[in-house]
């Protein structure tokens, strides 16, 4: 089995889609083909005025049409620093590190259990009215769920 994660955002085309932290958006170069199970991370920030909401679920889209699970978490108040050295120790790198390990887990180690942990309302205590963005949805398609939006879904 293989599973990336992708920090700072999963991207479909090599010369950037509406989500991708250069937010390009222009006509691709080279599209990927989605063909192992993808986690994108994405920071609240770093896009063209007036990006709708679903903007940075652009790659996520075209992992699920291609029949592969997929999520997208946006963290709240975070920028493209939560991936580097300066988010070092921040609550915003701790839920990277948290949805990271946990999709790790469910996927290489086969751990079904990290559905829940991937899936929960709480991340360390905190609401993802707090952890997730409100500017941009956060999704989840895998294990029979198809959530478009994680911040307004009731789930584990």
């Amino acid at each position: 089995m293989a599973a990336l994660v992708a920090w700072d955002n999963l991207a479909v085309n090599e010369t950037g889609d509406a989500g991708s932290p250069n937010s390009v958006g222009s006509v691709p170069a080279s599209t990927r083909r989605p063909r192992v199970l993808a986690l994108g991370q994405a920071s609240d920030f770093c896009g063209p005025p007036g990006e709708t909401a679903e903007a940075k679920k652009t790659a996520y889209e075209a992992w699920r049409a291609a029949g592969q699970p997929a999520m997208q978490v946006v963290l709240a108040g975070s920028s493209r620093f939560v991936w580097g050295t300066q988010g070092v120790g921040t609550a915003r790198q701790a839920q990277a590190l948290f949805y990271t390990q946990a999709w790790f887990d469910r996927w290489l180690k086969g751990d079904a259990a990290a559905t829940a942990r991937l899936l929960a309302r709480k991340i360390d205590g905190v609401g993802l009215d707090q952890v997730l963005s409100t500017r941009f949805r956060s999704a989840a398609a895998f294990d029979g769920r198809n959530c478009p939006d994680l911040r307004s879904a009731r789930g584990p």
